[in-house]
């Protein structure tokens, strides 16, 4: 069974441009929704949705980000989808 988990967060550039937050990470997941649809993947719950409003910086700084890892690490995901870039988990 696969366990589907999305990463998105805003940056500094991307709260420069048009839209106001919540149409942009409404935006955002709904490119991680299209992603999953396309590769088959099942969508991820809003507990499985990992958001963040940071720029860049140390993971310290990413409590979002920190989580969502730790849970891939100990395997509770089989796939993680950003909307900067599609990373599958597989663990085996």
């Amino acid at each position: 069974m696969t366990r589907t988990a999305y990463l998105v967060r805003l940056s500094r550039d991307d709260l420069k441009q048009p839209g106001n937050i919540d149409e942009k990470f409404i935006l955002r997941l709904a490119m991680c929704d299209e992603l999953a649809d396309r590769h088959g993947l099942t969508r991820a719950d809003d507990a499985d949705r990992y958001i963040e409003q940071v720029s860049g910086g140390s993971l310290a700084k990413r409590p979002k980000m920190r989580e969502c890892l730790e849970k891939c690490q100990k395997r509770h995901y089989t796939h993680l989808i950003s909307h900067y870039e599609e990373k599958q988990c597989h663990f085996f």
